[in-house]
């Protein structure tokens, strides 16, 4: 059986805190320091490696809902309907990296849909959708982070996107039930 990212990575953690830490002698502060920065940072990558694809997965979700909430406040204004129809949720690669690339497209299509209704009748409603967004997308920076130490965060990055998981769900499951 091959080790898993996870065991390789505790496996170096656990080689550095009882072989390396140990050796370096007394009077080399700044090499203990250095090696306790490093097990710190093999903590904190420990504790947000395993949710990385799930991470961008609620990205996606979340990018894309607000698009299609920013469409349809922009078809509100200009009395159309199009690409607000609720469509099933994407077949997402696997890749992370294609992942990653979808998420940055889903991103910046929002940008410009933001944009595009910045000067009208309708920003304050598109400031609010996008506040919503980035309250979400500070919440999952935040549980990611929490292992730095800037800032505190009361919950796992796993638990933040299983919550905001559920979110998308019950709006996904929401929209096919308006159709």
């Amino acid at each position: 059986m091959v080790p898993t990212t996870e065991q390789k990575l505790r496996s170096v953690r656990h080689t550095i805190a009882t072989t390396v830490l140990p050796a370096i002698g007394a009077d080399e502060r700044f090499a203990k320091e250095q090696a306790g920065l490093v097990l710190a940072t093999l903590d904190w990558i420990l504790d947000v490696q395993a949710s990385e694809y799930r991470y961008e997965v609620v990205e996606h979700g979340d990018a894309t809902a607000l698009v299609h909430d920013l469409t349809a406040l922009s078809n509100a204004t200009t009395g159309t309907t199009q690409g607000t129809d609720a469509e099933p949720a994407p077949v997402l690669p696997a890749d992370l990296g294609e992942l990653r690339a979808l998420v940055l497209a889903a991103k910046q299509e929002a940008e410009e849909r933001f944009a595009a209704l910045v000067d009208t009748d309708r920003a304050d409603e598109a400031w609010s959708l996008m506040s919503v967004a980035a309250k979400r997308q500070s919440a999952r920076e935040v549980a990611a982070a929490r292992m730095t130490g800037f800032p505190k965060s009361p919950s796992s990055i796993a638990e933040v996107l299983a919550d905001q998981e559920r979110d998308l769900d019950r709006r996904q499951a929401g929209a096919e039930g308006a159709r």
